[in-house]
């Protein structure tokens, strides 16, 4: 698991940065793209998992390792950034990384970074704690799984619709991003409510909405944001934010769960969502109040 994740997180952040120096294509579209595209694999792996694990679980490793290979051979022979080829070009790189992301983007990046951190913790319950809930709840382990496939099919139908948005219409990637950061909330503070699974397929369609506009939106934001020599730890600024979610999420939802409910757990999710998207949003009012 921990090589697993090293090298996951490694490769996510390289390909998020090199994602920045795609030409002739708006930020918006690529992050939706690599976005979309990974969502089609988890769709897909479920599927093949669901077929090879019958026969034997260890042939699920051996396609991963050829796909890990295969992803190798990839990057081997096309994840390549060009070098400057003479000395004004190497002299006009150096003044490019020297010149610093703003203060005021540095402010607005660890913002949305902040309201990310909170909406993993939350994404993490359902990945976590949300099963053992709803199995208390005379709910099937299958019809949890069946959230999870709802999940994708809803992401692989709808990316490509925002992706069409996106290059029709000048949509503003602020707004977008607190629209994502609202729909999360409700999603979230539905749950307090939800007894029934007709509950859990309304909270689930919500919180893959917010997915669908808010995790590429933060990437793209970051990009626009950041300063050409320093995009790279900006994005890995949000991995960061991603795997700190996943692993403090679990933990922090089980303690309150024991100590206080499932609803109490519910509600610190809300408010994480609400009270870091208003941090967020007076600091957008403050500082890019003409953007």
């Amino acid at each position: 698991m921990i090589l697993n994740a090293f090298g996951g997180s490694i490769a996510n952040t390289i390909i998020n940065s090199l994602a920045t120096l795609v030409q002739g294509k708006d930020s918006r579209y690529v992050f939706n793209m690599l976005y979309f595209m990974a969502n089609v694999g988890v769709v897909l792996g479920t599927m093949l998992v669901g077929t090879v694990i019958k026969y034997d679980i260890r042939f699920v490793f051996v396609i991963t390792w050829i796909l890990f290979i295969i992803f190798w051979l990839i990057a081997q022979f096309h994840y390549n950034v060009k070098k400057p080829l003479n000395v004004k070009n190497s002299q006009s790189q150096l003044a490019i990384t020297k010149v610093k992301t703003a203060q005021p983007n540095i402010w607005m990046i660890c913002s949305l970074l902040l309201v990310y951190l909170a909406i993993e913790i939350g994404y993490s319950q359902w990945q976590s704690n949300l099963s053992i809930y709803m199995q208390s709840l005379a709910i099937s382990l299958q019809k949890y799984s069946y959230l999870w496939t709802l999940n994708g099919v809803l992401i692989v139908i709808l990316q490509p619709v925002l992706n069409y948005l996106e290059e029709h219409y000048q949509i503003n990637q602020f707004y977008k991003a607190f629209y994502g950061f609202a729909l999360f909330g409700v999603a979230f503070v539905s749950l307090v409510f939800a007894k029934d699974y007709l509950h859990f397929i309304i909270s689930m369609v919500l919180v893959t909405l917010g997915e669908v506009i808010v995790f590429p939106t933060i990437p793209a934001l970051a990009d626009r944001l950041s300063a050409p020599a320093e995009k790279g730890k900006y994005q890995s600024f949000i991995s960061i934010s991603a795997s700190l979610g996943h692993a403090v999420g679990p933990l922090l939802g089980g303690v309150i769960i024991e100590t206080l409910s499932y609803q109490f757990l519910f509600i610190v999710m809300t408010s994480l969502v609400i009270i870091t998207s208003l941090i967020c949003l007076v600091i957008k009012f403050m500082l890019f109040t003409e953007q």
